[in-house]
């Protein structure tokens, strides 16, 4: 589902030189992050020396799904007589998962 988005961002009196020579580097940055989180969309850019105006006339409410797959330590490693070791414990939390969760899989070559 697509919705249209206005960002308005007010500030004091921007001072032109500096502002002038980022100008050129706004958008592309913008774009940029758009494209990191999957949400890129056409966009128009506007300022003037008090605001800094972003206006998609149709944004996405959602990103597309995705599936990111993660490897941790190897089994030896991981499993210590059964037990899982701190390798363990730590890959599971840096992918925000329990413990049970995380799938021990085949190497891949």
């Amino acid at each position: 589902m697509l919705k249209p988005l206005l960002i308005e961002i007010g500030v004091e009196e921007l001072p032109a030189v500096p502002l002038l020579k980022e100008l050129k580097n706004i958008e592309k940055k913008y774009a940029a992050i758009l494209e990191e989180n999957a949400l890129l969309c056409e966009f128009e850019f506007h300022y003037t020396p008090r605001r800094l105006v972003i206006y998609h006339a149709e944004f996405p409410l959602a990103q597309e799904d995705s599936i990111e797959e993660f490897f941790g330590a190897p089994l030896a490693v991981a499993y210590k007589d059964g037990e899982a070791t701190p390798a363990a414990n730590g890959f599971a939390k840096k992918c925000g998962v329990p413990l049970s969760e995380i799938r021990k899989g085949k190497k891949r070559r």
